[in-house]
């Protein structure tokens, strides 16, 4: 009795756990309203942005692998019109905010682990401030 207790636990977690990552996956979860209309998005793997504290792209230079084109970093000037809500914000108020959008090569583009790894990867250099996924309407 306790071994069939035990696999129908396992099967429930199995389904539970295969539903929650087709959720994860669907593109039903990417959506915006406008005017009271749900609007679909999927992700728009040809290009990520970029923001960074400096406008120096050289640290692109070792992710060539997956980049195909880079624009030129434009200063975003974020900062001046916002009001810090804590002091970790207030002590990054001086800093500057430059924005890129990255164009990426076939190989990344249509492999999702590639993808995935230089979102990672990028999101862990030094000078990152975020680094987001670009959408396109369905």
């Amino acid at each position: 009795m306790i071994k069939k207790i035990t696999l129908l636990a396992w099967i429930v977690l199995a389904q539970f756990s295969s539903q929650i990552l087709w959720a994860q996956n669907n593109n039903d979860s990417y959506y915006y309203y406008y005017k009271g209309e749900k609007i679909f998005l999927n992700i728009d793997r040809s290009a990520l942005s970029i923001n960074t504290t400096n406008s120096d792209s050289i640290f692109l230079d070792g992710f060539a692998d997956y980049i195909d084109s880079t624009s030129k970093f434009v200063d975003f000037n974020i900062r001046g019109y916002l009001v810090p809500t804590d002091s970790a914000a207030s002590s990054r108020n001086h800093l500057k905010n430059f924005h890129s959008k990255i164009e990426l090569n076939d190989e990344t583009r249509n492999n999702l682990t590639s993808y995935s790894e230089l979102l990672k990867q990028l999101e862990e250099e030094e000078n990152v401030i975020k680094v987001s996924q670009c959408y396109t309407t369905l």
